[in-house]
C-alpha cells in the first residue's frame, strides 16, 4: 500500500482536503475519537508536532 503516499509526496493528492481533523500530538488518544465514533465523517486525521501545547 504504498501508493497512497506516492500520491501524497508527489502532489497529485492535496492532504489538505484529505485531512478533516487535526489534533496536537500531545491529544494522540482523544484524537482517535472521531475515527472510531463517526468514521463516516472522518477522512482524515492528522496529529500535528509542531506545537507548544502540552
Amino acid at each position: 500500500m504504498v501508493w497512497p503516499l506516492a500520491l501524497l509526496s508527489s502532489g497529485a493528492a492535496n492532504r489538505r482536503l484529505l485531512t478533516t481533523h487535526r489534533f496536537p500530538y500531545t491529544r494522540a488518544p482523544k484524537a482517535l475519537h472521531p475515527l472510531h465514533d463517526h468514521p463516516n465523517q472522518t477522512l482524515g486525521l492528522l496529529l500535528r508536532w509542531d506545537t507548544d501545547e502540552t
